[in-house]
C-alpha cells in the first residue's frame, strides 16, 4: 500500500494537537475559532437606562460533542421591550489548539461568540433585583480578569455558569463534566424542587 492511500491515525493526530497546544502561547489573534468566530470581551452591549426589571438567563446549546453553556443578562423596559445587556461564557483560548489542549488545560477566556446570539437548546430565566444584577456583572468582571485554565472535565463553561448561578442563590449539579444542555436541565430540576 502506498503512503498516499494511508489514513492518519486519529490518536496520533490528537497527540500532535495536544503537544502543539501545550507549547503555543495564546494571543488575541489565537482566540479566533473557524467554526464559531472570535471570543468578544464581556462588555455591555446596551444600556440599562429605562429598565423596569432585570433578569439573568442561563443558556445552553448543542452543536458540538460537549455543547456550550453561557449566561445572558437582560432588562425589560416599562413598555415590555427586552434588551440583552451582557453575554458571557467561558472558553478555551487558542482556537482549535485550545479545544484539543483543554483536556489537559489551556488558558481560559471569558466573553461571548456571535453564535451565542442564536437560539439556545435550553434556557432558564430568573428575575433579579437591580442590586443582584449589578452583583452578577461584578462577578463576571472579576472572573474575566483572572479566568484561570479551561479544563474540559472540571473548569469548563458549565463550571462558569454554575458559579454565577450560585452567586444568586441557585443550586447547581455536582459534576460539570457533562453535555452542556444536560447540565442546565439538571440545574433547572434542582431549583424547581425548591418551590
Amino acid at each position: 500500500m502506498s503512503a498516499i492511500n494511508q489514513r492518519p491515525c486519529p490518536k496520533a493526530l490528537l497527540l500532535v494537537l495536544l503537544i502543539l497546544a501545550a507549547f503555543v502561547r495564546p494571543t488575541e489573534a489565537c482566540d479566533f475559532d473557524i467554526a464559531f468566530g472570535p471570543v468578544h470581551p464581556p462588555q455591555r452591549l446596551t444600556s440599562i437606562a429605562n429598565a423596569s426589571s432585570y433578569f439573568i438567563e442561563l443558556r445552553a446549546r448543542g452543536g458540538s460533542p460537549v455543547g456550550h453553556s453561557y449566561v445572558v443578562l437582560g432588562v425589560r423596559t416599562a413598555t415590555g421591550k427586552e434588551r440583552i445587556v451582557r453575554m458571557a461564557g467561558f472558553y478555551a483560548s487558542m482556537g482549535a489548539f485550545g479545544a484539543a489542549g483543554s483536556v489537559i488545560g489551556v488558558p481560559g477566556k471569558v466573553g461571548y461568540k456571535k453564535s451565542d446570539l442564536g437560539k439556545p437548546s435550553v434556557r432558564y430565566r430568573r428575575m433579579l433585583t437591580r442590586n443582584a444584577f449589578a452583583g452578577v456583572e461584578r462577578t463576571i468582571g472579576r472572573i474575566s480578569k483572572n479566568p484561570g485554565k479551561f479544563i474540559m472535565l472540571s473548569n469548563n463553561c458549565n463550571a462558569f455558569v454554575g458559579r454565577l448561578a450560585r452567586s444568586i442563590g441557585l443550586k447547581t449539579p455536582r459534576s460539570t463534566a457533562i453535555y452542556a444542555p444536560d447540565y442546565l436541565k439538571k440545574l433547572i430540576a434542582l431549583n424547581r424542587r425548591r418551590g
